[in-house]
C-alpha cells in the first residue's frame, strides 16, 4: 500500500504559473494521446528553474524542493492534470 494519497482536488495545469502550496508532492498526468507536455518548475511565479517532459498518456509523482514552488506548462498540450498528494511534507 502506498503512503501517497490525494490531499486536494485534481486541477488542470496550464500556462499560468500556479504555486503548489498544498504539498510539495504532486501527481501529474498527461491525458493527451499524441503530444508530450513540457512541465515547468519555478522557484517563484516568473523564474523557471527546471523543466520535465511528460509523454502522452503518462503520469508520475513529482517531488518539488518546497511547497512554495510553482508549476506550469510550456506546450500546446492543455490536458495535463495536477493532484497534490501527501508524503510527509
Amino acid at each position: 500500500m502506498s503512503s501517497h494519497k490525494p490531499i486536494a482536488n485534481t486541477v488542470v495545469l496550464d500556462n499560468t504559473h500556479v504555486q503548489a502550496s498544498e504539498s510539495r508532492f504532486q501527481r501529474l498526468y498527461n491525458s493527451n494521446t499524441t503530444d508530450i507536455a513540457n512541465v515547468e518548475i519555478g522557484s517563484n511565479s516568473t523564474n523557471v528553474v527546471s523543466t520535465t517532459l511528460l509523454p502522452p498518456g503518462a503520469s508520475f509523482n513529482l517531488e518539488l524542493p518546497s511547497h512554495t514552488y510553482y508549476l506550469s506548462l510550456n506546450t500546446t498540450v492543455a490536458t495535463v492534470y495536477r493532484t497534490p498528494i501527501s508524503g510527509g511534507d
